[in-house]
């Protein structure tokens, strides 16, 4: 099974933040989704597909991350932006690659 790359911009609360993506990364290993990387940007998460998802896979993802007090998140095919959910600005993807 691939890993997720999971990477945090700096803030307060780094090491809650990044616990709370190991265990959001752990559970979509489980569901074999095809994500490359997720990334908290100040509490915006960006989540990498490898390939485009279907609508199912990305309502998984989103139902993982609602788990773990994760409301929105920015879809991105390998650092393309796909579907902003926070509308953030498409042209800063932060270290999803």
């Amino acid at each position: 099974m691939v890993d997720i790359k999971v990477s945090v911009t700096r803030g307060d609360d780094d090491a809650g933040r990044t616990e709370r993506l190991k265990r959001v990364a752990t559970q979509l290993r489980g569901e074999r989704l095809s994500v490359l990387a997720l990334h908290d940007h100040l509490d915006v998460l960006g989540i990498n597909w490898r390939r485009r998802p279907y609508t199912g896979e990305v309502v998984r993802a989103m139902r993982i991350c609602a788990e773990h007090g994760i409301d929105r998140a920015d879809h991105y095919i390998r650092g393309r932006l796909l579907l902003s959910d926070t509308g953030c600005d498409a042209s800063h993807p932060g270290n999803l690659l």
